[in-house]
């Protein structure tokens, strides 16, 4: 498989590309890591109802153990979901960073790359076929037979 080589004749391309390419990625990856963690806090909570149900059925009994334990164990899982939301909320903050950035250095580069480099090398370039256009033509002519 050929890996595709990054522009480096400009290094406004490259930017330009660069910036395309945090964009996804800044846009896709914290996409899926977040959708990763909100299908646990929805198992989590699932878990959670289930152990509440157990411990109203359980009623606290004089040694109270049992009860005591599922409090502890939905406790707990009630702090891993406020730290997966925790974890969401950093990468939402990396979404926006990572896309804006993105978007910034893909834009400055397709627009310097533009401005600087290509609109110059279109004109060198019209300029070359317009050289060429009327060297052909000027060469094709044929005589005219003047009558005298």
């Amino acid at each position: 498989m050929n890996i595709p080589l990054p522009p480096t004749d400009n290094l406004y391309k490259f930017i330009a590309i660069f910036g395309l390419v945090v964009t996804v990625v800044g846009f896709v990856f914290p996409r899926i890591l977040i959708f990763d963690l909100q299908t646990q806090i929805i198992k989590l909570q699932g878990e959670v109802v289930v152990l509440q149900a157990i411990a109203h059925d359980l009623h606290p009994k004089p040694d109270g153990k049992d009860f005591v334990s599922t409090y502890v164990e939905v406790k707990a899982k009630l702090q891993v979901i406020e730290g997966l939301a925790r974890q969401i909320e950093s990468l939402a903050i990396l979404f926006a960073i990572g896309v804006g950035a993105g978007v910034f250095l893909m834009l400055n580069g397709f627009s310097f790359w533009y401005l600087r480099v290509q609109r110059y090398q279109d004109k060198i370039l019209k300029n070359d076929a317009e050289k060429r256009l009327t060297h052909r033509s000027t060469r094709t002519r044929a005589p005219t037979a003047r009558s005298g």
